[in-house]
């Protein structure tokens, strides 16, 4: 039966890669996006209100926030797909010493 401390049973999988970056990349974009919008919402009225006239808040979607997210999101793929291969390569590195140690 496998124990805990074992570290066999710690051993890094390149499976759980891409799910993770996928997940990442998906939290910060919406969250870019929601900022990014909320943020262009209030400029876009304000812009509004000093010019005395209502403003067309579709801009806000269209030409703020959606390439704001598309921007952020493709810097949070490749930054998580950084990260996720040293932290691998990392966890490798660690396995193969503590499975020297043991022997």
């Amino acid at each position: 039966m496998a124990n805990a401390a074992d570290p066999a049973v710690l051993a890094p999988s390149r499976l759980g890669i891409l799910p993770r970056v996928i997940l990442i990349t998906f939290g910060v974009t919406g969250i870019a996006f929601a900022i990014s919008l909320f943020f262009g919402i209030l400029g876009l009225t304000a812009v509004g209100i000093v010019r005395g006239h209502l403003p067309d808040l579709r801009v806000a979607y269209r030409q703020i926030a959606v390439p704001v997210a598309i921007i952020i999101g493709t810097v949070a793929f490749g930054s998580a797909w950084i990260v996720e291969i040293r932290h691998y390569h990392q966890a490798k590195l660690l396995n193969r010493n503590d499975l020297e140690r043991t022997r």
